[in-house]
């Protein structure tokens, strides 16, 4: 770190503090691009919206049977599809959230 920070300031001579912050990531971490960090810098904002905040959607099959056993409905993967489709489809959904974290059961789902 100490080394990106005398290479920061020897290459930063003139740039504006966001720059400056630019320089310093990309060259402690550098396997990324300025482009990735500000594609990685807008989705944590969308991410940290004011009041919005972030759904856990991630309950394995087992632990959504349960509760699903509990209201009387079968613990099958069309239910879990239909039940996680119906709670990013309700109406102004997107003024509450601003993002969610998934099954990776999820990622592979298509609705009809």
């Amino acid at each position: 770190e100490q080394r990106a920070s005398k290479r920061l300031r020897k290459e930063s001579n003139g740039e504006d503090e966001a720059d400056k912050r630019l320089a310093l990531i990309t060259t402690i971490h550098p396997h990324l691009t300025i482009d990735l960090v500000h594609e990685l810098t807008e989705t944590a904002k969308k991410l940290a919206a004011s009041g919005k905040g972030i759904t856990a959607c991630d309950e394995s099959a087992a632990t959504i049977g349960k509760r699903f056993e509990a209201v009387g409905v079968e613990n099958t993967e069309e239910n879990r599809r239909s039940y996680r489709q119906m709670l990013f489809e309700t109406e102004g959904v997107e003024n509450h959230l601003c993002g969610a974290i998934l099954d990776p059961e999820t990622l592979y789902q298509v609705s009809p």
